[in-house]
């Protein structure tokens, strides 16, 4: 009995809820409807709208104020390395020696190599604190050295030595990365 008792109690209890569950949907459901319905009532909103936009000007007077350029043109030179190039053929521009030509072989750092196609180029810093991108043939160090091979990880620099009585005999320099 007492069982029975308990069942009812419990399913009286979720009648209830059910019940204030279905009466507060009612609710809402009414204020929704009656506030999506009647008259208009958004016509100050349009007057305020209205005055704002006499206040502010129309665009058309900003366009009138400030003029727009209609086209912009893309630079058509290409655009440049961002190394100092150093070559043969390159003109410096200035009658003093190009900066890889001011200094002593051993004060240059090979950085790395690079290869693009069946181009060779090494990448070189100076005491100066730039960086230089060379390729085979170009001039190094202050004693007339020319670039003779590109590697993987080194560079073969040939410079003419003075041995001995102005006998001319040519040395062999590698410049290696570090590493």
């Amino acid at each position: 009995m007492l069982k029975n008792n308990f069942f009812t109690i419990r399913v009286s209890s979720f009648v209830i809820r059910k019940l204030v569950g279905r009466a507060i949907l009612a609710c809402l459901l009414s204020s929704f409807l009656v506030g999506c319905g009647g008259k208009d009532n958004s016509s100050d909103l349009k007057s305020f709208i209205a005055e704002l936009k006499k206040k502010s000007g129309a665009p058309e007077d900003l366009a009138k104020k400030f003029p727009m350029r209609k086209e912009v043109n893309p630079p058509t030179a290409p655009l440049s390395s961002p190394f100092p190039q150093q070559g043969p053929g390159k003109n410096t521009g200035s009658l003093s020696k190009p900066p890889l030509e001011r200094y002593p072989t051993d004060a240059l750092h090979l950085l790395g190599t690079i290869q693009e196609g069946s181009e060779k180029f090494a990448v070189i810093s100076a005491p100066d604190g730039l960086i230089y991108q060379v390729s085979l043939g170009t001039k190094l160090g202050d004693q007339n050295g020319v670039i003779t091979n590109i590697d993987e990880n080194q560079i073969t620099v040939n410079e003419p030595a003075d041995v001995a009585a102005g006998i001319l005999a040519a040395r062999t320099i590698n410049l290696q990365t570090k590493g």
